[in-house]
């Protein structure tokens, strides 16, 4: 061990006479420390203005780590490989060319000891060149309020093990070639190489995963998000070992006189080796994770990991099929499956990793969409698609005709979407993407789609049907398919695990079993046998939300009463002149946002803003009177507060002409305070049975709940909060700098311009001290 410390000690000693490894040293630096404090001191200037105007502003919304520290970790590792080639291009060959190479083999030294003392001494030398960047996250670690500590630590170990792999791909280079500039050259050319094949024909998946292999940024994606695994720590231990067994290899050659098939053969060895060791450390199940994030960013929210140990371990097969003509095909193209796998599937696989994947490319256009032929005009289907292979760089025999698959019509129901089938034990299930910018379905999407295939029975809001009701299949604004059947949204109940269905009570009774039963907005009066069937669902304990508008309650006053609610006549105004007098929002109140785990609702418990939690949007609403009968507990969970400007209008009203004004003459009523929305509850036969009732139908509708941030609460809480999966995670800690502006502006001067100047004054005295001696 003492010989290995002495040659890593004399290349340490050589590396710091060099002007070279100077050089490298504060250009390195000088750019780690200009990418962070100059954003840093503008954003400070930001942050100090928007906490002067804004005393409840959260902070940067994604984190100062994922806002301005990330991008900068990317940056320092896409560049990385350009400050190697200066310092490893004279590691063995300046020993050849001296002449002490002679020496070396002639004393007892072996040539592992060699080779293994110079890597070491490249290493320590590499934990220098990143101590300055280290330094920098250290003072941003001080500077950031709640800093991501462990990301930072994750990021730079990452890069650290990145370095130490280009080294050691250098030291063999520099090994191949006795002149140094060819080798700083040649190692250059190869790293080059190897960070921009990592983008070119990955549409081939032999050459994609050889580019994979060797695309060491690529590698390190998880480190730099601040997970540590021991497949990539592996990884790079075995891409260094490697190349070190690569350059003994090439020395031991250089001494001994062997013929070029068993040199190869060894190179071959070797290479096999790395590469079977390189395959067992990456089997799934078989790989150690340790997520250093604050928020566990890169793990499965645990309520997830419940819904995943619902599976029994049996295969879960996941087939992706995609469109070429659909607008984010591109996303699914094989030379995307890198990002699909770590993007959306790497957290699963941890947790499950028998997880198999199948893809599927075709291309067909929806019965009655012409866009494409206008488009193309003159061209026939397969034209366009062969058009649409060259511009997107793939192959078109990859892409099946749609006589060509078994399953067309299925998909044709799915509109052509692109979409994942699940296969699990025989069941099946989709898993949708979307046209949204994002593609990929989110934790609740992959929740839902899994709850589906370990369910006993399906799950479903029931809404009633034949008095004009609101329609859950229609997409207008006033209906309620956007937020419950819209398959295009990833937000809408369907794409959450929860399925929608209709009954008319005209002829039968309401099943007891109903998950939820959605009362919304009858437009003519049921029949006393249809009120008698709703008044026994309710009797039995089934849960319900029950909506009306103002003039049409007494169409469920019979039932309303049997709840011990009476809605007011009339309309509530506010008068506002920059508003309908008939639109307003509300928020609802601390009761209500714990009822689900919606995410602006658990925002508002976790941090207690007021511009946080749920609040509605409402558009014509009447005032509920509430008092507890038969056992249930009523609790208004959306109030509107009274005021002069606030009344229930009940004389002659049409909303598009003059703002109406207060008459008591008329019957107008003001009160301390409005209730809009109330939730009821009882204890019966051994379970808890949940009621919503509100005089407002609106604010529930496609056009308002995304005003409200309302999103699926309500339905949650209906559904005893089992549906959907909710998997929310905290904002990032570190959304506020700790320091001033005028703070941030003496750290720039010091980092940027101080600090340089020092290194490059010490170096300069080295150099020259060197030179004397």
């Amino acid at each position: 061990m003492k010989i290995y410390l002495k040659i890593a000690r004399a290349e340490l000693r050589y590396l710091f006479y060099s002007p070279v490894a100077w050089f490298v040293l504060l250009v390195f630096y000088t750019f780690a420390a200009y990418l962070f404090f100059f954003p840093q001191e503008s954003k400070t200037i930001v942050q100090e203005e928007i906490l002067d105007t804004t005393l409840d502003w959260m902070g940067v919304a994604p984190g100062l780590y994922g806002d301005m520290i990330g991008p900068i970790v990317k940056q320092l590792t896409d560049n990385l490989y350009l400050f190697i080639p200066l310092l490893t291009m004279g590691v063995i060959n300046r020993e050849t060319t001296s002449g002490s190479i002679k020496l070396l083999y002639s004393s007892p030294i072996r040539t592992r000891e060699i080779v293994l003392g110079k890597y070491l001494g490249m290493v320590c030398f590499n934990a220098f060149l990143l101590l300055g960047f280290g330094v920098v996250l250290a003072t941003a670690s001080f500077t950031i309020s709640d800093p991501e500590t462990g990301w930072m630590i994750s990021a730079l170990f990452g890069m650290f093990l990145i370095a130490n792999a280009y080294t050691a791909i250098g030291i063999f280079i520099s090994s191949l070639t006795n002149y140094q500039i060819v080798a700083a050259a040649l190692t250059f050319v190869v790293f080059f190489a190897m960070n921009q094949l990592s983008g070119l024909w990955q549409q081939y998946d032999l050459v994609r995963d050889l580019t994979y292999s060797f695309s060491l940024k690529t590698k390190a994606i998880m480190l730099l998000r601040g997970m540590l695994t021991s497949r990539d720590i592996i990884y790079f231990l075995l891409i260094a070992a490697l190349f070190l067994f690569f350059t003994l290899i090439r020395l031991k050659s250089m001494q001994e006189s062997k013929t070029r098939k068993l040199v190869f053969s060894r190179y071959a060895l070797a290479f096999l080796a790395v590469v079977m060791l390189s395959y067992l450390s990456s089997r799934p199940g078989y790989i150690l994770y340790h997520d250093l994030t604050k928020n566990k960013n890169n793990t499965l929210h645990p309520v997830l990991q419940d819904v995943v140990k619902k599976l029994d371990g049996s295969p879960l097969t996941v087939t992706l099929y995609a469109n070429l003509f659909h607008p984010r095909a591109y996303a699914a193209l094989p030379q995307n499956r890198v990002n699909y796998f770590l993007d959306l599937w790497e957290e699963y696989i941890r947790f499950y990793p028998n997880l198999k994947f199948k893809f599927e490319y075709y291309y067909d256009i929806n019965e009655g969409d012409s866009s494409l032929y206008k488009k193309y005009p003159g061209k026939s289907m397969d034209e366009i698609a062969a058009i649409r292979c060259e511009i997107l760089d793939i192959r078109k025999s990859l892409f099946k005709k749609p006589s060509e698959m078994k399953n067309m019509a299925e998909l044709r129901d799915e509109e052509l979407r692109m979409l994942m089938e699940l296969d699990y034990k025989g069941r099946k299930t989709i898993l949708r993407a979307f046209d949204d910018g994002k593609t990929w379905p989110k934790e609740e999407n992959i929740a839902g789609s899994l709850m589906r295939l370990v369910r006993d029975n399906d799950v479903k809001t029931t809404f009633l049907t034949g008095h004009i009701e609101r329609s859950p299949y229609r997409f207008t604004p006033k209906d309620f398919g956007g937020m419950v059947t819209n398959k295009d949204f990833r937000n809408s109940l369907i794409n959450k695990g929860v399925d929608a269905d209709t009954i008319s009570i005209a002829d039968k009774e309401i099943p007891d079993n109903l998950d939820l039963l959605v009362v919304a907005d009858p437009r003519t009066p049921y029949n006393e046998a249809e009120l008698n069937r709703l008044s026994k669902y309710i009797d039995a304990g089934g849960n319900a939300i029950v909506l009306t508008e103002p003039g049409r309650q007494q169409f469920l006053d019979p039932i309303l009463k049997k709840l011990g609610v009476q809605v007011d006549h009339g309309t509530i105004v506010r008068i506002d002149k920059d508003e309908k007098p008939t639109i307003f929002s509300n928020r609802f109140t601390d009761e209500a946002n714990l009822m689900a785990d919606e995410l602006y609702w658990q925002y508002y418990n976790w941090y207690r803003k007021w511009y946080l939690g749920g609040w509605a949007m409402n558009d014509g609403a009447a005032s509920l009177n509430v008092e507890p009968v038969n056992g249930f507990k009523p609790t208004p969970i959306l109030i509107m507060p009274g005021d002069q400007n606030t009344w229930i209008e009940n004389g002659l009203f049409v909303v598009d002409s003059a703002a109406p004004v207060f008459s008591e003459q008329e019957g107008d009523i003001r009160k301390p305070a409005y209730n809009i929305v109330v939730s009821l509850t009882r204890t019966i036969n051994n379970k808890e049975q949940r009621i919503i009732v509100a005089g407002d139908a609106d604010f529930m509708n496609t056009k308002r709940v995304p005003q409200g941030k309302i999103w699926q609460a309500l339905y949650s809480w209906g559904l005893n909060n089992q549906y959907p999966v909710y998997a929310n995670k905290r904002m990032p800690p570190d959304r506020f700098f700790s320091i001033s502006n005028k703070t941030a502006g003496i750290l720039l001067g010091i980092y940027v311009y101080l600090i340089p100047a020092a290194l490059l004054l010490i170096a300069a005295i080295i150099l020259v001290r060197r030179k004397r001696k």
